[in-house]
């Protein structure tokens, strides 16, 4: 893997799947150096897993349409409804929810 570089923006925290070699690989591009937190998601939670699998799949279909990654992920927060948070916006869920417990 050597010459490898991370490829998407910077960030300060990266949710991963477990799993021994998706590990390894994120523990390569993003490690503690850089300052970057790795939120594994929870074992038996499948929830969880789909919210990823959601992303990926909806990013294969439709990123094409955006100029970068980030307007993708701006759109995807912010000005799509989710059906499984009763069409709401994820970004209004997040920080209605972090204001919650507060």
């Amino acid at each position: 893997m050597q010459g490898l570089k991370p490829i998407l923006p910077a960030y300060d925290r990266v949710l991963v799947v477990a799993g021994p070699r998706y590990g390894d690989i994120l523990s390569y591009l993003w490690d503690d150096r850089n300052g970057i937190e790795h939120i594994v998601a929870s074992v038996r939670r499948p929830s969880t897993i789909g919210k990823i699998e959601a992303f990926h799949k909806a990013y294969a279909y439709e990123a094409w349409m955006y100029p970068s990654h980030q307007s993708f992920v701006t759109y995807w927060n912010y000005e799509r409804p989710h059906q499984g948070i009763g069409y709401l916006y994820p970004a209004d869920v997040y920080f209605r929810d972090l204001r919650d417990t507060s």
